[in-house]
C-alpha cells in the first residue's frame, strides 16, 4: 500500500500558549453572551449614489473621500447593494414598494 507522505506541522510556543488559554477559558463550555444587532452601534457604508467634488482637488489628491467629505444618510428601504441576482430582485421589490407608497403621499 502506498502512503501519502505527511508533513510535520510547525507549532510555535505562541500557538501552544493560545491553545492552552482557549482550553482553560469558559469559551468552549459556556457560550459567551451574544450581542443582538439591535444593540450594536449604527454603521454606515458608501452606497455609491452620487459624488460631487472638485476635479482639480481630486486629481491633485487622488482621493474620493477627504476631510471635507460628508455623507447623506439614506433609509435602508431606499438603497440596495447589488452583487447577485437575489440582490437585484430585492432592489426591484423595494422599488415596487416605494412606487406603491408614492400613491398615498
Amino acid at each position: 500500500m502506498n502512503f501519502i507522505p505527511y508533513g510535520k506541522q510547525h507549532i510555535s510556543d505562541e500557538d501552544l500558549f493560545a491553545i492552552t488559554e482557549a482550553l482553560k477559558s469558559n469559551f468552549l463550555t459556556q457560550v459567551p453572551q451574544i450581542i443582538g444587532a439591535q444593540d450594536l452601534e449604527p454603521a454606515f457604508h458608501d452606497a455609491g449614489q452620487f459624488y460631487f467634488f472638485s476635479v482639480k482637488d481630486f486629481l491633485r489628491d487622488n482621493k474620493l473621500f477627504t476631510d471635507h467629505t460628508v455623507g447623506i444618510e439614506m433609509p435602508e428601504s431606499e438603497v440596495q447593494d447589488i452583487d447577485t441576482i437575489e440582490d437585484w430582485k430585492i432592489a426591484e421589490l423595494k422599488y415596487s414598494i416605494m412606487q406603491k407608497h408614492q400613491e398615498f403621499l
